[in-house]
């Protein structure tokens, strides 16, 4: 919920300035300082926005990142630091001047194989960044699994925020004093367990009731987009990316009237398999039953957004607790 989501930014972190290289332009610019600055890394997403040039502009900006629309498909342009996820492209560190303040929604944006151009003053080069996407499924057994999801319910106890779906995190269902989106959240999330739980066919129909999720709670990707994301990613993690189709088209008719058009991107990459980069890390460490990392990783989960990692976790978190009726019965493991 609020300006962070499951694969984008951790907008309110801080971090230390990212720095640029500065030139004086002669000529048509004379007098307009442009910055250049080369990226680290480019998601899997993102970098399929560079493969033709386009144009587009600058839809959001918050302290640390700015999101551009190139014709329906977004990028996330971010800081040094902020995390890897599908749709980021991470700037490097270099010496230089600050994070861009002069970045304003509405400027005019240009896109190339190599390159992102914002209005006059601002480019990106993406010709050497590194790829990034998510790491390959690990190996897993349900022993593994339910080592991990002891462990996290013991590390996340007092840590979790008092609002937006955490508390689902918890293994019981959200009562009197818990925040409003989780007790508004519970009729969905009973559903979307009753789909999971009822066996792994994927035939079955997926509970119109699961949809009331999309919208949930306010800002930027609010917390039942951040939660059915989640569960989204953990299917992928599971190797049921059958029954993510199913809840993706479920939910997708109502996507376009109850959630923005950010929040509809990284349904989209969740989707797809495709999250922030510590959502991943934080659910191979409960998959593979890495106990002495789960409080690490917890800390990472706590940096995205206000509290949307939390969300997305909580439904990744709902689904792999389903995994002894969804994985494959012929697989002793998943690798």
């Amino acid at each position: 919920m609020g300006s962070g989501s499951v694969v984008a930014i951790a907008a309110e972190s801080d971090l230390p300035p990212v720095h640029s290289r500065n030139i004086w332009h002669d000529g048509p610019l004379c007098g307009h300082r442009q910055q250049i600055i080369h990226a680290a890394t480019i998601g899997s997403l993102a970098a399929r926005v560079f493969q033709c040039a386009a144009d587009g502009r600058v839809a959001a900006v918050f302290r640390q990142s700015f999101y551009v629309d190139i014709a329906g498909s977004w990028i996330c342009i971010v800081r040094y630091g902020v995390g890897n996820g599908p749709i980021n492209v991470v700037l490097k560190n270099t010496p230089g001047h600050v994070w861009p303040l002069e970045i304003k929604v509405g400027n005019d944006v240009q896109v190339s194989r190599s390159e992102l151009l914002v209005g006059e003053g601002f480019t990106v080069h993406t010709g050497l960044a590194r790829r990034w996407s998510p790491p390959p499924v690990p190996a897993s057994s349900l022993a593994d699994l339910a080592r991990g999801l002891n462990a996290l319910a013991a590390a996340v106890q007092g840590r979790i925020p008092r609002r937006g779906l955490g508390s689902f995190l918890t293994g019981s269902w959200p009562s009197s004093g818990a925040p409003l989106e989780a007790l508004k959240a519970r009729a969905s999330v009973r559903a979307l367990c009753g789909w999971l739980w009822s066996g792994s066919g994927s035939d079955l129909e997926v509970p119109m009731a699961v949809s009331t999720l999309v919208g949930l709670g306010p800002g930027l990707t609010p917390s039942g987009d951040d939660f059915l994301g989640g569960a989204l990613i953990a299917l992928a993690r599971l190797r049921r990316e059958d029954l993510a189709c199913r809840l993706y088209w479920q939910i997708q008719p109502d996507l376009p009237s109850r959630t923005g058009a950010i929040s509809r991107a990284h349904l989209s990459a969740a989707a797809a398999g495709e999250g922030l980069e510590a959502l991943h890390a934080a659910l191979d460490a409960v998959l593979t039953g890495a106990s002495g990392s789960i409080g690490q990783r917890l800390s990472e989960i706590d940096r995205i957004g206000h509290c949307s990692g939390w969300d997305a976790l909580a439904g990744a978190v709902t689904v792999l607790r389903s995994a002894p009726r969804i994985w494959s019965r012929s697989e002793a493991t998943v690798a």
